[in-house]
């Protein structure tokens, strides 16, 4: 979303909330401005997502390769690598079995490009 458009939403928002004469237009369009600036101050950095899709196979191999195990006191165990590219973010997760062994599984979901 670009930051102009953004601030246009939020002054809108502003706008609604303070010249409503309905309490509960008020108490919405306030919410819904606070939600946008915080949406406004997070994307001035980068965060990387998971998508539903990436959620539900991060949490399968979680499940399958890491949930029980001990991987000292800090916990741990599993890794997440976020490979930005032209179309979208490539995911890679890693954790290793007991023997040492690396194991690494690509979760991207390419539909979301």
């Amino acid at each position: 979303m670009d930051r102009k458009n953004l601030q246009k939403q939020i002054d809108y928002c502003r706008y609604v909330a303070e010249n409503s004469g309905k309490d509960d237009m008020k108490a919405l369009f306030k919410s819904i401005a606070s939600n946008l600036e915080y949406l406004q101050r997070i994307t001035k950095h980068t965060y990387f997502f998971l998508n539903d899709t990436e959620e539900d196979a991060a949490t399968k191999f979680y499940k399958e390769h890491v949930k029980g195990r001990y991987f000292g006191t800090i916990g741990g165990g599993m890794s997440y690598k976020f490979i930005p590219n032209g179309l979208g973010q490539c995911v890679v997760l890693e954790t290793i079995d007991d023997k040492g062994n690396k194991i690494t599984e690509d979760i991207t979901d390419i539909s979301s490009w």
